[in-house]
């Protein structure tokens, strides 16, 4: 009986991670066909595991309480399942991809200097400020996409 509660405990996941307990990084952007994809990676800083599932919200801004550049990023068709952040380090990724304004039709674009990224944890209301200057079309032309957390910190 005792071998089955340990098992039983086991298969339980962690809470939700909270906005307090997670770190934002954003990784080194790479480039392919006339995007720059790189890896948000949430870390889990508190003292007890925790999951993360979905889709975090991104959108560009125009500094850290600066108003949003245009529309939040799209989110790509994915199958998503929950991740467990270990205590004390333990990793979430999600890729995110900022599409060159240089694609679009000035006109109907019309980029503008962004100077960071807005950042929700899947799941969250409080938002992470990521420094990181760039072009966005203040156009809601969906030139950003991105993808649901996996483990670990390189997000494909």
């Amino acid at each position: 009986m005792l071998a089955i509660a340990l098992l039983l405990s086991a298969l339980v996941l962690p809470a939700p991670c909270t906005h307090a307990q997670l770190r934002l990084d954003v990784g080194r952007g790479d480039g392919a066909a006339g995007t720059i994809y790189r890896p948000l990676i949430f870390t889990n800083t508190g003292e007890r595991a925790c999951t993360l599932r979905g889709y975090p919200g991104v959108s560009s801004v125009a500094g850290p309480h600066g108003r949003q550049i245009g529309a939040a990023a799209a989110r790509d068709p994915f199958v998503f399942a929950r991740v467990r952040l270990r205590a004390h380090g333990g990793a979430a990724s999600a890729l995110y991809g900022q599409v060159d304004t240089g694609v679009y039709d000035r006109a109907r674009c019309r980029p503008v200097r962004a100077r960071g990224l807005r950042v929700y944890a899947p799941g969250q209301t409080a938002a992470f400020y990521a420094p990181l200057p760039h072009r966005a079309c203040s156009a809601h032309l969906r030139d950003s996409r991105v993808r649901p957390v996996v483990a670990g910190r390189r997000a494909s």
